[in-house]
């Protein structure tokens, strides 16, 4: 996957982005509470690209959480990990 056709598509409604993770990682937002997480750069596969544990276990499902089994969600830390699947043309995915 190119990438960089993705970044130029993505960015003409951008409203801001901060770097985390010492600029592997991206939060890209576009409005109040839309924000999505995007490679800082370019990975090998099968590089790891964020280690994270579960900072919390929600009893029920949250806009955040990710699945893990049949009947159990975690909340990601670092907490910028919510954002991964939260993009409409996402370059970075779980």
């Amino acid at each position: 996957m190119d990438n960089t056709a993705i970044h130029v598509g993505s960015e003409r409604h951008l409203v801001d982005r901060c770097a985390v993770d010492r600029g592997r990682l991206e939060i890209w937002k576009w409005a109040p509470g839309h924000q999505a997480l995007h490679a800082g750069r370019r990975f090998a596969v099968g590089e790891v690209v964020r280690g994270f544990s579960a900072r919390a276990r929600p009893e029920v499902p949250t806009r955040y959480s990710v699945q893990v089994n049949a009947r159990e969600h975690i909340l990601l830390e670092p907490t910028y990990l919510q954002f991964i699947n939260h993009g409409c043309v996402p370059n970075l995915a779980l």
